[in-house]
């Protein structure tokens, strides 16, 4: 181990603790423990498994955070398909009835909020294509109808039950709309528009990411910045999740083998992640919570979950052998 003898003359600083807010590369000596320390040892992000979901639902929604997410829609992968109303939360562990969906609300629909208790689904397939549901701890209601028909609408939402977004969804690709909790209103339309569009994010900060070309925009609260960067390979019906649009994440989806890969996206460019475990094609939806992302249930009738902890910095002493 190093000692502050062997360093002293290069302006190395000697603190009595570690820094608050050390940026990545500083070293210092910490006098307390008697260690030369340094920031920016970066760790791996990595895929661990969750509590296995009670149905392996195709093309369904989730959302959330990892501790607390709702999941419901989507479709048995059976020929002729059904379409259960059943909804289930999650506690980071293990999942619980929640009650049924409104009929006629069924597969495919988009999905925002916080987690549980609350969440809020729009559009889908096999429906009038603008409902909005909402669920408020206990129950499922009507919320306001959407003003454009969005079929395909996994995974093209983003936001809170009073704060939410929603982008593309077949067969208005490009348009944007923010809901306040009762009523929609229709935004600037995403200037990439193509199937899979994901919407991540806030009402102010909001990335889209279009799946099938891998163009990537930033929205601000009021116009849209295209980046130069796209996705490294097309996740069409893929899915993905982040807190803003400097923090997002796209996985799975496309054909194989990128159906297993993650990629993150820090506002300026994508980076290749670990891959999870199994294949996520017609994926099911996501959940978000800072630098985790949760993985649902995705075709065909697979019920396993998948936990995802982004890479992160961390301090370390620095030895000598």
């Amino acid at each position: 181990m190093a000692n502050y003898n062997t360093i002293r003359g290069l302006r190395v600083k000697y603190l009595s603790a570690d820094p608050a807010g050390a940026e990545d590369g500083q070293v210092w000596y910490n006098s307390t423990t008697g260690n030369l320390r340094v920031e920016g040892m970066v760790l791996a992000g990595s895929w661990a498994s969750g509590g296995a979901a009670p149905s392996g639902l195709a093309s369904g929604s989730l959302a959330g955070v990892q501790t607390s997410a709702m999941m419901w829609g989507g479709d048995t992968g059976g020929a002729p398909p059904s379409w259960p109303l059943t909804s289930y939360s999650y506690n980071g562990t293990s999942w619980t009835g929640a009650g049924d969906i409104p009929s006629p609300v069924r597969a495919t629909t988009g999905q925002f909020g916080a987690g549980a208790p609350t969440a809020t689904g729009y559009g889908g397939f096999n429906t009038p294509g603008v409902v909005t549901i909402e669920y408020n701890g206990s129950a499922w209601g009507a919320g306001g109808d959407l003003n454009n028909s969005r079929e395909y609408a996994y995974n093209t939402g983003g936001g809170t039950q009073t704060a939410g977004i929603a982008i593309g969804g077949g067969p208005n690709q490009a348009v944007h709309e923010h809901y306040d909790g009762s009523s929609w209103t229709t935004k600037t339309s995403f200037p990439s528009g193509a199937n899979s569009v994901y919407a991540i994010g806030s009402q102010t900060a909001t990335l889209g990411v279009s799946g099938a070309n891998g163009k990537t925009a930033a929205w601000n609260g009021s116009s849209w910045a295209v980046s130069p960067a796209s996705l490294t390979s097309n996740r069409e019906y893929g899915a993905a999740g982040g807190a803003s649009n400097t923090d997002a994440y796209v996985f799975g989806g496309g054909a194989a083998p990128v159906q297993t890969a993650t990629e993150s996206y820090n506002g300026t460019a994508w980076t290749t992640q670990p891959s999870m475990a199994n294949s996520r094609s017609s994926a099911g939806g996501t959940g978000i919570q800072s630098n985790a992302l949760l993985a649902g249930s995705f075709y065909p009738g697979n019920t396993a979950v998948e936990e995802f902890t982004a890479p992160s910095v961390i301090t370390k002493s620095i030895t000598t052998s």
